[in-house]
């Protein structure tokens, strides 16, 4: 599963510079395609195998929290 706003990247400060609305829009289209349960197993894969640190997964659920805002 690709993840379009990092894009192969380990930091979350490389995430493209986009405007919110087209962010928002992508985000959208990415979300249609995923569903919670392939999410977490993205999520664990990223973890085990080293790729992502609880750390930046800490930082990019707080994150997500935030974003959500401008979803509702």
């Amino acid at each position: 599963m690709s993840n379009p706003f990092f894009k192969g990247s380990k930091s979350p400060a490389s995430a493209p510079s986009s405007s919110p609305l087209a962010l928002i829009a992508e985000f959208k289209r990415f979300a249609k395609n995923v569903t919670p349960q392939q999410a977490e197993a993205e999520i664990n894969r990223l973890l085990s195998s080293g790729q992502m640190s609880q750390q930046e997964f800490e930082y990019l659920k707080g994150a997500a929290k935030q974003f959500i805002t401008f979803l509702k």
